[in-house]
């Protein structure tokens, strides 16, 4: 496969952002008028037992019927719903449940 042809609809995208993009422009600073594609980072720390891949739920909480509760069901924190979200994730690609098949060859 051609690198080049693979390449253009990726090419022609990001042309369609706003300030547009082009590889002549690289390493070139941007006028002050253009327009940023990000208005603000966020930015998030994981520490002691939210780590990444489980977000401190662990393997038991994996394997659990039941989702992680909210709190306020009606506004969860960025974090409740960021475990909720990995626990969804766990259980739509393996089975984690006991005795159905995680460590079972």
């Amino acid at each position: 496969m051609n690198i080049h042809r693979s390449l253009a609809p990726l090419c022609a995208a990001l042309a369609l952002l706003p300030g547009g993009i082009s590889v002549a422009d690289a390493g070139t600073p941007r006028p002050a008028t253009a327009v940023p594609v990000f208005e603000h980072w966020r930015e998030t720390a994981h520490r002691g037992n939210d780590e990444l891949l489980t977000a401190g739920l662990g393997i038991d909480a994996l394997r659990s019927a039941t989702a992680p509760a909210f709190s306020n069901p009606a506004q969860p924190t960025a974090e409740e719903a960021r475990r909720r979200a990995i626990w969804s994730s766990w259980r739509g690609i393996a089975d984690l449940t006991p005795g159905g098949g995680f460590g079972d060859v």
